[in-house]
C-alpha cells in the first residue's frame, strides 16, 4: 500500500469519500526552505459536503495527524472498510 492509498483508506475509515488526495512539491521560497513533498486532499460525504480538508506541506506524517485531529474534533465514528 502506498502513501496515497493509506490516506484514502484512513479517510474511508471515517465513512467519508476521499477526493483530490495527492502529493505536491513544496516551494523553497528562493532557497530559504528545503524543497520537499506535501500532501493535500479532502474527505466528503455522499452529498458532497467537505468534512475533512488538509493541505500539509510538512509531509505524509503531518497529513495523517491532521486527518486524525479533524476526525476527533468532529467526533466522527470509525467504520470497517472491507475493500
Amino acid at each position: 500500500m502506498n502513501k496515497k492509498q493509506f490516506l484514502e483508506l484512513l479517510i474511508k475509515s471515517y465513512g467519508l469519500i476521499p477526493e483530490d488526495v495527492e502529493h505536491y512539491r513544496t516551494d523553497g521560497c528562493d532557497g530559504q526552505y528545503q524543497i520537499s513533498v506535501g500532501w493535500s486532499g479532502r474527505g466528503v460525504t455522499d452529498n458532497g459536503s467537505t468534512i475533512i480538508e488538509f493541505c500539509e506541506p510538512d509531509g505524509f506524517n503531518m497529513a495523517v495527524k491532521e486527518i486524525l485531529r479533524q476526525a476527533k474534533d468532529r467526533r466522527l465514528g470509525i467504520y470497517y472498510v472491507s475493500s
